[in-house]
């Protein structure tokens, strides 16, 4: 691969890449549990500053959002909670066993939250479950 090629593919990854590290984090059986696992292996000692990047991201992404929500709203509308009522799956894939494995030896934080996104990704992950649907899951839990 040439020396342009290589950079244009680059460039492109590492946006395909924020886009995949977004839609995880926003999936409520992962958030970002799935980055503190995977991260130190593919980061090594440089995790915790990818990790860090992730989360300035989604603030600033969530800052925006709330602009211009705020600007487009007169009024909030009450929030409703729904659980989702799918039963359990059975054994864990072989693909996220680890991540499995993980989620139940780390113990969950409390941190004063300033957002939602941030009361969103100190809340527990969810367990997972066969034919989750998670756009379902964020209309009730919008």
């Amino acid at each position: 691969m040439t020396s342009s090629m290589a950079h244009k593919f680059d460039s492109y990854w590492s946006k395909f890449h924020g886009i995949m590290v977004v839609a995880t984090i926003l999936d409520p059986r992962h958030k970002m549990k799935v980055m503190e696992c995977y991260f130190p292996s593919l980061y090594g000692d440089g995790s915790s500053y990818e990790i860090n990047k992730i989360q300035e991201v989604l603030l600033r992404m969530v800052g925006e959002y709330e602009q211009k929500s705020k600007a487009s709203q007169a009024s909030s509308s009450n929030r409703t909670h729904v659980s989702p009522t799918q039963s359990t799956m059975g054994p864990p894939k072989r693909k996220m066993s680890r991540f499995d494995q993980y989620i139940t030896e780390v113990p969950c934080t409390t941190i004063h939250m300033k957002t939602e996104l941030e009361y969103y990704l100190e809340e527990p992950v969810i367990p997972r479950i066969e034919n989750f649907d998670v756009l379902t899951w964020w209309k009730a839990n919008a």
